[in-house]
């Protein structure tokens, strides 16, 4: 299941949903045709997905790559566990089988 998120105490609330389990933070343009590819991917996935459209929240975008440290790309995908970004992928990086990897890796 995909869940926007808007504004930086939506933000906030995803990092400490990281201290309990991975989490997933999907970084994305809607108006990048990339970015398609990359969401059909994880619609193969059965977890919640965080979303922060990049388009209408410039700022979170920012505020994701000060925080974790990853460069921002769009799209992105990020596992954040403990507040931290343990794996990211962008672009033709983000697959459902490499994601379904790194899930396991970080249980």
């Amino acid at each position: 299941m995909y869940i926007d998120v808007h504004g930086p105490d939506e933000l906030a609330a995803v990092f400490e949903r990281s201290e309990e389990k991975p989490v997933l933070l999907f970084v994305f343009d809607p108006f990048c045709p990339t970015n398609t590819r990359a969401r059909n991917e994880l619609d193969e996935l059965e977890e919640d997905i965080y979303v922060v459209d990049v388009a209408a929240e410039h700022a979170l975008g920012t505020a994701i790559q000060l925080y974790t440290r990853v460069r921002h790309e769009s799209p992105q995908l990020l596992i954040l566990s403990r507040k931290s970004a343990i794996w990211h992928a962008s672009h033709g990086n983000i697959t459902a089988r490499k994601v379904m990897f790194a899930l396991a890796e970080a249980a």
